[in-house]
């Protein structure tokens, strides 16, 4: 028979060995439920990511039909080219445009229809009222022929032609010419009045300085057009023209990962490739058109995603390091994730050549693109920056070239795990650009 006391110990003993046995809580399995649902994530984008995409894309859709639509008040002006002459026209005024003999013919008859009515006039008196009526018809014809703003004197001998072909004589020819000028004779001009009633007040001394145009050039200083100057004019008359774009670009693909809620799962020891291999190398390729310095470009692309990790297990190992020490270190399951992104969509690029000396035919390109990833069904939204160079083919032709770099602002999910992977490369981009005339 077993005494009190052992009974007491072997109740004690009983009551240990539970405790120790089960010294951790079983949670409740519908506690478990409850904490799941709450972490759930859906797959499918929220309403802020649904937003973004929509703007972004709208954005796009009016930034290229202004493109297509406006047009420059540049080109309602015409350019004019460095170097060509500004040429001063003067003014012209009609002249006469009847000859001096018509003008002499004219006089006779009018002399002859009153030749019965006009007696008593001396020669010399008949000879001055013809010269002096002679001055006024010539005179009333030949006052405006050109505005004067430089006035010349004119020597006696020298006659001019009027735009209808025929001579002129200057009045002070006429002064020693005496009647033959006008082909008639003393007895014709006897009935000649002195007075008219078309006389005008007018000093016929004016007529003996007639002015002297010159065309006047207003050359420049420097007329000798140097390369750079002529790239400079290209550059100007190529401004408002239509582009088209072909660029390709190798890119070496880098990543942002981010964890999420694991469900007690540990993960640990992740490591990425560090060198340049078939699994970081990706490539770009574009096409579009450019006007004003605004690009519209359709994309297309593809890069890899490839890490590394561990799942813990509960095994441990006292491993030494160099100093001679002893480290605990958890085994893991290793783990390796391999996935490829096809990415097709539109962007938008501003770009902007510098003319200055330091940094001529520079360029910088900033913008951003929407595309989808072809492989997963998910919507991506980038930012990218170039700077390079352009080199001269032809007149229409250039090669650009120069690194190329763009980071994603949306994260890839992961459907095997609670992984977030953020993308950004950074390549080399090579195109051509060919102007439209």
């Amino acid at each position: 028979m077993k005494s009190p006391e052992e009974k007491i110990d072997e109740a004690l003993r009983e009551a240990l060995k539970r405790k120790f046995d089960n010294f951790e809580r079983v949670p409740d399995p519908s506690l478990s439920e409850k904490v799941w649902r709450a972490l759930n994530i859906s797959n499918s984008p929220g309403i802020i990511q649904q937003t973004i995409i929509l703007g972004l894309l709208f954005l796009i859709i009016v930034t290229g039909t202004l493109l297509f639509t406006t047009i420059s008040e540049d080109e309602k002006e015409s350019f004019v080219k460095e170097g060509k002459p500004f040429v001063s026209k003067p003014k012209v005024h009609p002249g006469p445009t009847e000859p001096a003999d018509r003008i002499s013919s004219k006089i006779a008859v009018a002399a002859a229809n009153q030749k019965s009515a006009k007696t008593g006039l001396t020669e010399s008196h008949v000879a001055g009222s013809t010269k002096a009526s002679f001055e006024k018809q010539l005179k009333m014809r030949t006052a405006n022929i050109w505005s004067v703003r430089k006035s010349t004197p004119i020597k006696k001998s020298e006659t001019f032609k009027k735009s209808t072909g025929h001579t002129v004589t200057p009045i002070a020819e006429f002064e020693n010419t005496g009647n033959e000028v006008l082909g008639i004779t003393a007895n014709d001009l006897a009935d000649i009045p002195s007075d008219s009633s078309t006389e005008i007040d007018v000093n016929v001394n004016e007529l003996e300085n007639r002015p002297l145009h010159l065309p006047q050039f207003a050359w420049k200083t420097d007329s000798i057009i140097s390369l750079s100057k002529s790239k400079e004019r290209i550059d100007q008359e190529n401004k408002n023209d239509w582009a088209f774009i072909v660029s390709g670009a190798p890119l070496r693909t880098f990543q942002t990962l981010t964890i999420g809620q694991t469900n007690g799962v540990i993960y640990q020891n992740f490591s990425f490739p560090t060198r340049i291999s078939a699994e970081t190398l990706g490539y770009k390729f574009t096409a579009g058109v450019e006007k004003n310095g605004f690009q519209l470009l359709l994309n297309y692309g593809r890069f890899r995603q490839s890490f590394k990790y561990e799942i813990a297990r509960d095994e441990y190992l006292l491993q030494p390091d160099k100093s001679g020490e002893y480290r605990v270190v958890r085994k893991g399951t290793p783990v390796e994730e391999n996935s490829v992104s096809n990415l097709l969509g539109l962007s938008i690029k501003k770009h902007i050549v510098r003319k200055t000396a330091f940094l001529r035919n520079y360029f910088g390109d900033v913008g951003m693109e929407l595309n989808r990833d072809l492989t997963s069904g998910t919507n991506m939204v980038w930012i990218n920056a170039g700077f390079g160079r352009e080199l001269f083919v032809d007149r229409n032709t250039r090669i650009t070239f120069g690194p190329y770099v763009e980071y994603s602002l949306m994260k890839l999910r992961n459907d095997k795990n609670q992984f977030r992977v953020q993308p950004y490369q950074i390549g080399l981009s090579v195109g051509l650009k060919y102007l439209k005339k």
